[in-house]
């Protein structure tokens, strides 16, 4: 199953919490029908220098201008980060969320 075919409705709620209606492995076609799972990225997810790295935390500390959406198979977070050390923005940073979140039967886990 693909993720677009597994996915909508796809959100941040309070900036860092990623939140979406996903199928489970015996639901319908009809995405109304699924159930809703969400994820806090931002135990996860870190700032350094204006890049998004995984294995920190708090970044939503430091970003603005939050987006996540569906890039082909991929759920992408785009942020303007605070490079803390210049105190400038680095605009439109990106971060494939798929390269460690995943859906397993209609829940948001972080591997």
């Amino acid at each position: 199953m693909t993720l677009q075919n597994s996915v909508a409705n796809i959100c941040l709620k309070q900036g860092h919490v990623l939140s979406a209606n996903c199928k489970r492995i015996n639901d319908s076609d009809d995405p109304s029908t699924w159930p809703e799972s969400s994820i806090d990225i931002n135990e996860y997810i870190g700032n350094v220098n204006g890049a998004f790295v995984w294995g920190g935390e708090h970044f939503v500390l430091t970003a603005d201008d939050l987006h996540v959406g569906l890039q082909g198979d991929s759920i992408i977070l785009t942020a303007n980060l605070l490079i803390l050390d210049k105190k400038k923005w680095n605009n439109k940073v990106q971060l494939n969320l798929s390269e460690r979140i995943v859906i397993k039967d209609g829940e948001f886990t972080f591997q």
